[in-house]
């Protein structure tokens, strides 16, 4: 797989079985950037690892939202969130509880933490 860019989020292999995806815009995420990103994981051989970073003040709509509660189980095992600060430590609790419920979820404070947490999930 290579590189993608949705024009909010970037996504980069990090492995054949983990991705990292980084959202460097400010403003909304729509079901169809989550659609984008669908369309990129389906060419993945099985599930996937994600390592997310946020480099940008955005937000999911309640239709992305609702397509990642209903979708995110067929194509991701666990997602890493490297949180830099509190309010996105909040957001990555939100995302667990809501949204991201049906896979496991962490908040992370490196990079390095994020990598060997999704070791347990079959990441490198």
């Amino acid at each position: 797989m290579e590189s993608f860019d949705t024009g909010k989020i970037h996504i980069e292999p990090k492995s054949d079985s983990c991705i990292h995806l980084s959202f460097y815009t400010d403003g909304e995420v729509k079901e169809q950037d989550i659609g984008q990103i669908r369309q990129y994981l389906l060419q993945a051989k099985g599930k996937v690892t994600c390592i997310v970073t946020r480099d940008g003040e955005y937000w999911l709509s309640a239709s992305a939202q609702k397509m990642l509660f209903q979708q995110a189980t067929e194509r991701v095992t666990a997602v890493a969130y490297v949180d830099t600060n509190q309010h996105q430590q909040l957001l990555t609790y939100h995302a667990s509880q809501t949204y991201l419920s049906g896979i496991h979820v962490k908040s992370c404070r490196t990079m390095e933490h994020a990598h060997h947490w999704l070791k347990r999930f079959g990441q490198q």
